[in-house]
């Protein structure tokens, strides 16, 4: 555990900066294809916008170097690795032929989704300074 904290130590502007951007695509993710026809595109989007507010609340709290709320930070880091996952498994379910190089390199994206969550997670331990 100490190997992790000490990595996301090094790469903290660049987790900052990846938190802009996971930002920015997850908003053209999110309003993109808003179609309220089932409940479950309803509850897809409420679930996106919830974890675009975390994102953005986080982001602005820590620009104005306040303490952000520990459960907003939590669901961020949480659910992002949630969609991580999830997009890994939408990923392997429907790919028809052999694993390629193409599946590969689609698994980058989630696993950088992942470690920031993870880098989230972590960030909010130390703020509460659970050890």
């Amino acid at each position: 555990m100490r190997a992790v904290k000490i990595f996301f130590n090094k790469t903290h502007y660049f987790w900052i900066v990846s938190r802009f951007i996971l930002i920015v695509l997850f908003s053209f993710a999110t309003f993109n294809k808003v179609d309220f026809q089932s409940l479950s595109s309803l509850f897809a989007f409420v679930i996106m916008c919830l974890q675009l507010f975390s994102m953005t609340y986080v982001a602005i709290s820590e620009i104005f170097k306040r303490k952000p709320f520990i459960g907003l930070k939590m669901y961020s880091g949480i659910s992002a690795i949630f969609f991580g996952l999830l997009i890994v498994v939408l990923i392997f379910v429907s790919q028809n032929d052999d694993y390629s190089v193409k599946v590969i390199g689609l698994l980058f994206f989630p696993l950088w989704i992942i470690l920031y969550g993870l880098w989230e997670t972590i960030s909010t331990k130390e703020i509460v300074n659970i050890k």
